[in-house]
């Protein structure tokens, strides 16, 4: 940094201060979010994104301290104030909860593909996986981390303190971010082309009734899953790929560069905080129009003077008795068809948005799961068995069933 000019070295020392502490904040917000609401904290969705968000609150903490943890009198560090303690606990702090941050967020795309795999429902593959991520998220950002403290890897970084150049930056810095990048771009490319799979091979226009609105339900919200877990795979490559290139490229010529690549290291908390509150936004404002048309059929339908009824049916069918009779067999024929005003009816699980069995943008989302029927018409849920939709690939399974039974 002895090359630097004023400047150069002011804008290094300052410029991740700012991003940074809206990062904290950001993040800081989710982390209160999930933890508050009890609808958050069941979903794998929400306890995977929990994860990424306390890496990156404390990521982005130690980019805030920023040169004022490099020892003093370090070339080049206009408000270096710390030590070599400092120096090596902000290193620490760095490597651990970053890689443990792209790890989480790896996590969250290949959480993506298995959610529209199996039909949106957190059935046990899904579980399985989400205690692996947490264990890899920790195990190796952790165990590594104490390994580079014990070897004395970390040194002044510029801005901040990391990996000293060499081997070892190479290996314990740059590797672990090309795979997780690598195992990224793979899986979103597998979800973009099942998500075009499952639209090309199943025929939405051979569907009718409660079948057809399921299919359009189950494809609007995969393309919405697709959509969000591209955009926090733009992040990811966004914030990396510039701070990997920037620490390749030495030199004084390359300093405008690095310090964009750190600011965009210091910002990655409210860019993933950006996505995650869009996607919270537009779950809210759904659930507010449905509610809102429920409710004004409801309020329709309260609000019709009941002679409508009986005068129309009697017109019909009679008077009197018969009249009586009829009225109440289209009182209860009224339901038969679901049209969203009775949340009591066996088709409103088909319909409305379950809270509590969902998993993505914010809230929860339906499992779109088909019931069998017995000779009456009405649901048996005990006749369940393993068994495939008229469209392909789309798999239900008994356990998903038998959890939405007991609700």
């Amino acid at each position: 940094m002895d090359q630097w000019t004023s400047a150069q070295q002011w804008g290094a020392a300052v410029a991740p201060k700012a991003p940074a502490l809206i990062s904290i904040l950001a993040t800081s917000s989710i982390i209160i979010r999930v933890f508050r609401n009890r609808k958050c904290r069941r979903t794998s969705y929400h306890r995977i994104i929990l994860g990424a968000c306390v890496g990156g609150a404390i990521q982005s903490s130690a980019l805030l301290w920023g040169q004022w943890a490099l020892p003093r009198g370090t070339t080049g560090a206009v408000i270096a104030m710390g030590s070599y303690q400092t120096c090596a606990a902000q290193g620490f702090l760095l490597h651990m909860f970053g890689h443990m941050c792209h790890t989480y967020m790896t996590s969250l795309s290949v959480h993506g593909l298995l959610f529209v795999r199996y039909n949106f429902a957190q059935g046990k593959l899904i579980k399985a996986f989400e205690a692996c991520a947490h264990v890899m998220a920790w195990l190796y950002p952790t165990c590594s981390a104490i390994f580079l403290v014990a070897t004395d890897s970390f040194g002044s970084s510029m801005a901040f303190c990391y990996l000293k150049p060499g081997l070892i930056l190479f290996y314990f810095g740059a590797l672990p971010l090309l795979i997780s990048l690598t195992v990224s771009t793979g899986v979103i490319a597998s979800l973009g082309l099942m998500v075009f799979h499952k639209e090309r091979t199943c025929n939405i226009d051979t569907l009718q009734g409660k079948r057809r609105y399921q299919e359009n339900a189950r494809r609007e919200r995969s393309r919405g899953i697709l959509k969000q877990r591209a955009m926090y795979f733009a992040i990811l490559c966004v914030v990396y790929i510039v701070i990997i290139v920037s620490r390749c490229s030495l030199g004084v010529d390359h300093v405008p560069f690095y310090i964009v690549a750190v600011v965009f290291l210091s910002l990655q908390g409210s860019l993933v905080s950006l996505v995650y509150y869009r996607f919270v936004a537009i779950s809210e404002e759904e659930r507010r129009r449905l509610s809102g048309s429920v409710y004004s059929s409801w309020v329709s339908q309260s609000s019709r003077p009941s002679s409508v009824h009986l005068s129309r049916i009697s017109t019909t069918h009679g008077h009197g008795k018969d009249a009586l009779e009829n009225k109440s067999v289209g009182d209860k024929a009224e339901y038969e068809i679901y049209d969203g005003s009775n949340p009591s009816s066996q088709w409103a699980m088909f319909i409305l948005d379950d809270e509590d069995s969902g998993d993505e943008f914010g809230y929860g989302t339906a499992d779109e799961t088909n019931y069998p029927q017995d000779s009456t018409g009405q649901t048996d849920l005990g006749a369940v068995n393993t068994r495939k939709s008229t469209c392909p690939d789309t798999e239900f399974r008994d356990e998903d069933v038998a959890e939405n039974g007991k609700r």
